[in-house]
C-alpha cells in the first residue's frame, strides 16, 4: 500500500508536535525546581551583587592580624624579600672566592687514532688517574677585598631596603584599616541619621496636622531625609572601596568582608625634636643606604687603579696518571711515584694603552663619588624635614582630638535642648536641623581626629626609624 504525502506531513507535524511539549514540559520542571531552590534558599546569592549588598562572609581582624596577613601574603614584600635573598647568595658567593679552592677528580680515556708511517696502522691508547689541584688567592692588590666589600655593602643597602618597604606596608595597612573603621563608624552615624530624620519627618507631620506648625516644615523634613539617605549611599560605596584596597593589599578574597575588632583609643605621647632628630639621622634606613652608597664610591675608585697594581698566585697540584696501548700495558708501565707541582706567579704591570679607559672611569668614579656626598647632605636635610613635618602633624591631631571631644559634647547638649524646645513648638525646624547637623559633624570629626592621631603617631615611629612591627616576627630592627 502506497503512502500519501499528506499522510507523512501529518506524521512529521505530530512528530515535531510532540517534541516542543516534552522541551516545554522540561523546560517547566526546571524553572520549577530553580523556584523552589530560590525559595528554600534565598541567600544563594542569585541577583545579590546587582544590588550592591555587602559581602556575606566575614573575618574578624585586628591589626595585628591584618599586619601578620600583610607580612605573610603581600606581594611587593614578597619581592623585597627574593631581592633580600638574592644579595644573600651573591654575597655568600663573592666570600667564597677570597677562601682556598681545592678540587680532585679520577679521569680515564681511550683514544683511537691512525699512526702513519712507512707502514700505517690503527693505535690504541688508554689513559687515567688521579689528580688533586689546589690553589690560593693572594690578595696582594687589594682588589679580592675590595669586591667583597662591595658585596658586603649590597647586602647591607638590600637590608635596608627590606626594612624600608616593611615600613611602608605597615604605614599603608594600618591607613586602609583604620580608613575601614572610619567608614563603618561614618555608615553607623549616618543611619542614625536617617532614623532621626524619620522621626522628626513623622513629628513635623503630626504638628501640621495639629496646625502647631507650616507645611514648609514637613518639606524641610523630607529634604532632610533624602540628604541623609545620600550620604549613607555614599558612604556605602566609598566602604566597598576601601574594602576592596584592603583586601587587595592583604591578598584575600574580595568575597569577604573584614570586621575591624581594634577600637580607637587616644594615648597621648610627647616627642622632642632634638631627640627624634638624632634618634632618626642614627637610625633611618635611608642614612644606611645613603652612607652604603657613599663606601661603594669611594672603593670603586680605588678600584680603577686595579690594572696597575701587581698580583700575585699560588696554586699545588698532585697526580698519578698511567697510559699505555692496552689496558695492562698501561699497568705494568705505572710510574713509582706521583707527579707533583708548586707554581706560584707574581705579574708587575709595566704600562698599559687601552685608549684612556681607566683614566675616564676614574673621572666616572669620581663624579660618582661627589654625588653620593651630595646625596649624603640631602638625605639628612630630607629627613630632619620630615621629623619637623611629622612632629607637627602629631601635636596637632592631639589637640584636634581634644577640642573634637569638647564639641561634641556641647552639640549634644545643644541637640537635647533644641529638640525640646522644638517639640515645645518654642523652635522652628531649620533650627533643630541645624543642631542635628552640628552632632553629626561634630561625630565625625571626632571620629577623623582619633584616626589621624593613630596614623599619625605610626609615621612619627616611621620617621624615627624604629621597628613598628615586632608582634609578627618579620619587622625587626637590624634584622
Amino acid at each position: 500500500m502506497q503512502i500519501k504525502p499528506i499522510d507523512k506531513a501529518i506524521d512529521r507535524a505530530i512528530d515535531g508536535f510532540s517534541l516542543s511539549l516534552w522541551l516545554s514540559i522540561l523546560a517547566a520542571v526546571v524553572i520549577f525546581f530553580v523556584v523552589i531552590l530560590l525559595l528554600v534558599f534565598p541567600d544563594t546569592g542569585f541577583g545579590q551583587q546587582e544590588k550592591g549588598d555587602l559581602p556575606k562572609r566575614q573575618i574578624h581582624l585586628s591589626i595585628e592580624e591584618a599586619l601578620k596577613l600583610a607580612f605573610k601574603n603581600n606581594r611587593d614584600l614578597k619581592t623585597a624579600q627574593r631581592t633580600l635573598l638574592s644579595a644573600e647568595s651573591s654575597y655568600r658567593v663573592a666570600k667564597a672566592s677570597c677562601s682556598p679552592k681545592l678540587s680532585g677528580d679520577i679521569s680515564t680515556s681511550y683514544s683511537v687514532y691512525n699512526q702513519i708511517n712507512m707502514d700505517p696502522s690503527v693505535e690504541n691508547t688508554y689513559r687515567g688517574g688521579v689528580e688533586v689541584n689546589f690553589s690560593l688567592p693572594l690578595d696582594l692588590s687589594g682588589s679580592i677585598d675590595r669586591s667583597l666589600q662591595q658585596a658586603s655593602i649590597s647586602l647591607s643597602s638590600s637590608k635596608a631596603n627590606y626594612i624600608t618597604t616593611c615600613q611602608n606596608l605597615v604605614v599603608s595597612v594600618c591607613e586602609q584599616y583604620y580608613d575601614l573603621i572610619r567608614l563603618q563608624e561614618t555608615i553607623t552615624i549616618d543611619q542614625a541619621q536617617v532614623k532621626m530624620a524619620e522621626e522628626q519627618l513623622r513629628i513635623a507631620k503630626a504638628r501640621v496636622e495639629k496646625g502647631r506648625a507650616p507645611e514648609v516644615d514637613v518639606m524641610t523634613a523630607t529634604v532632610q531625609l533624602n540628604n541623609a539617605k545620600q550620604s549613607l549611599k555614599r558612604d556605602e560605596r566609598d566602604y566597598l572601596n576601601a574594602l576592596a584596597a584592603l583586601l587587595n593589599t592583604l591578598v584575600l578574597d574580595h568575597g569577604l568582608e573584614i570586621v575591624p575588632t581594634t577600637e580607637l583609643k587616644y594615648v597621648p605621647e610627647t616627642f622632642t625634636y632634638e631627640e627624634a632628630e638624632k634618634e632618626a639621622l642614627k637610625s633611618r634606613p635611608e642614612m644606611e643606604i645613603a652612607r652604603l652608597r657613599l663606601e661603594s664610591a669611594r672603593i670603586a675608585l680605588k678600584s680603577t687603579s686595579d690594572p696597575y697594581r701587581p698580583t700575585w698566585s699560588l696554586s699545588a697540584g698532585w697526580g698519578y696518571q698511567v697510559s699505555g696501548t692496552r689496558v695492562s700495558e698501561a699497568i705494568d708501565q705505572r710510574p713509582d711515584e706521583p707527579s707533583w707541582s708548586v707554581t706560584t706567579s707574581l705579574n708587575l704591570p709595566l704600562f698599559i694603552f687601552d685608549g684612556g679607559v681607566i683614566r675616564e672611569s676614574k673621572t666616572q668614579a669620581m663624579i660618582d663619588l661627589e654625588q653620593a656626598e651630595a646625596d649624603i647632605k640631602e638625605t639628612i636635610d630630607s629627613i630632619k624635614l620630615e621629623i619637623k613635618r611629622e612632629l607637627t602633624n602629631f601635636e596637632n591631631a592631639q589637640e584636634r582630638v581634644q577640642i573634637a571631644e569638647d564639641n561634641i559634647k556641647l552639640a549634644k547638649e545643644t541637640l537635647k535642648i533644641t529638640e525640646l524646645r522644638y517639640t515645645l513648638g518654642s523652635s522652628s525646624y531649620l533650627e533643630l536641623v541645624d543642631a542635628r547637623n552640628n552632632l553629626r559633624t561634630a561625630e565625625l570629626n571626632l571620629l577623623d581626629a582619633l584616626i589621624a592621631h593613630t596614623l599619625s603617631k605610626i609615621r612619627v615611629h616611621k620617621a624615627l626609624g624604629r621597628s613598628m612591627v615586632t608582634a609578627t616576627g618579620q619587622l625587626i630592627k637590624d634584622n
